[in-house]
């Protein structure tokens, strides 16, 4: 069965400790997106060639083909090892190379005989022998002799298919075993316990526009939660996911600096009057992610 989409990237997107984690170095994450994108298109390229009817050798179109096929085999073992490689690196796993596979060997082998070096291994493709099912290969020897080796290509494909949607699984179910690992580690630390009181703070801080004092107590409590949700998305390694937006820290900092210096600034009243309003529209998004963030390390659900 051809693969259209990889568990993998569904599992990856579903599991928001996991992907941040990978997103913490851009160079990763780039490298995951590119391996999990060749994977399906190299799925693309050999799903048409087990589509195509006929190929024949005579014209040259048989030669395009097995060496498209061949090599689109091999580009998605190297793609799936290099997924491999970087989550033993950002997890500390010990995953066997893709490529280590008995079947996946021989696939790599016939790839390289038949279409990477020829050249330099004396190989030549028998053109009469190309069909869509096989070909034959011509090894010239030492002493010039000739062996002749059949490859049935159609049986690497199934093989390298069954073989990439067991290891598609393994590593999904890996990959959610250890995201699940992580929110039982922090499921009982509520993030919305951060923002108790923080409507009445926000309240507050109208009334402070005409008498500052009443506010700046308020107003840095409302910067303490600010600062203690960042902390735990960073503890939780999901800062990549959950952004809070730097104009809020601006706001809260200006507005500070606008109580305690109040007399010096000479400002219009409208300014501070809209920053507060800024301010009571963006905390319920803070909330929001909180909420979502509890109830998502509560489950044990991935969607």
């Amino acid at each position: 069965m051809m693969v259209d989409e990889l568990n993998l990237r569904s599992a990856v997107n579903s599991c928001s400790f996991v992907k941040s984690k990978i997103q913490e170095s851009s160079n990763k994450w780039n490298r995951l997106c590119v391996c999990m994108d060749s994977i399906e298109d190299t799925f693309k390229a050999i799903k048409h060639y087990l589509d195509t009817e006929k190929i024949d050798g005579y014209n040259g179109s048989g030669y395009i083909y097995i060496y498209g096929a061949l090599q689109a085999l091999f580009i998605q073992q190297d793609a799936f090892d290099h997924c491999i490689s970087l989550f033993n690196n950002s997890f500390g796993w010990n995953i066997d190379e893709f490529k280590s596979r008995d079947s996946i060997k021989e696939i790599r082998t016939i790839r390289n005989k038949a279409v990477g070096h020829p050249t330099e291994r004396l190989v030549m493709i028998n053109r009469g022998s190309i069909s869509k099912e096989k070909f034959q290969i011509l090894l010239i020897q030492g002493n010039s002799k000739i062996q002749f080796e059949d490859i049935d290509i159609n049986q690497a494909i199934e093989d390298q298919i069954e073989a990439v949607r067991k290891e598609d699984n393994e590593l999904s179910e890996k990959i959610k075993k250890e995201e699940l690992v992580h929110r039982n580690k922090f499921k009982d630390t509520k993030m919305l316990n951060i923002f108790k009181g923080y409507e009445k703070y926000l309240q507050t801080m109208s009334v402070a526009i005409e008498n500052p004092k009443r506010g700046i107590v308020e107003l840095k409590l409302l910067i303490k939660m600010i600062d203690d949700f960042k902390l735990n998305l960073k503890k939780r390694i999901i800062s990549h996911e959950y952004i809070v937006p730097e104009e809020l820290t601006y706001a809260t900092n200006w507005l500070l600096n606008y109580f305690e210096n109040r007399p010096d600034l000479g400002l219009d009243d409208s300014l501070p009057i809209i920053i507060t309003g800024y301010l009571r529209s963006e905390f319920p998004n803070l909330i929001e992610h909180a909420n979502e963030i509890d109830n998502k390390y509560a489950s044990n659900e991935l969607v």
